[in-house]
């Protein structure tokens, strides 16, 4: 009753294109801060089949070490779960769309933080959260 009332003191307005393309379709988890996505087509699979059926998403995030122990992530144990499970295991090279991405190769000592680019070669309107699996 409330969000009616709310609605008609202010007016309720279906969310523009641009509203709910900013919806987060990809959040980080505990020790994930995302910074920002996007979708590109993989450049692999337009040669292959002719067709967009594959994307990349790209994440810009930042991993906290919260593991206990230090660790020298790589971009294969960033993990994308969608709603029904699947799991997408992070790349930072591999395809011409992802030429560019550099990452930071040292050790992250427990307690720190570091910023890195993945990416998740998925099917489109993919959603879910990055964890970090070690």
């Amino acid at each position: 009753m409330a969000l009616f009332a709310a609605c008609i003191l202010t007016g309720c307005k279906e969310p523009t294109p641009e509203a709910a393309a900013e919806a987060a379709q990809v959040q980080g988890s505990t020790n994930i801060a995302m910074h920002g996505y996007k979708f590109v087509p993989s450049q692999s699979a337009n040669m292959s089949s002719g067709t967009n059926d594959q994307f990349y998403v790209i994440c810009k995030l930042t991993f906290t070490n919260t593991l206990g122990f230090d660790t020298a992530p790589q971009p294969k144990n960033f993990q994308l779960q969608d709603p029904l499970g699947n799991v997408f295991y992070g790349v930072d090279s591999g395809d011409s769309a992802l030429i560019g991405i550099s990452n930071y190769e040292g050790i992250v000592k427990e307690g720190q933080r570091q910023d890195y680019t993945i990416a998740f070669r998925v099917p489109p309107n993919t959603s879910g959260t990055v964890f970090y699996s070690q």
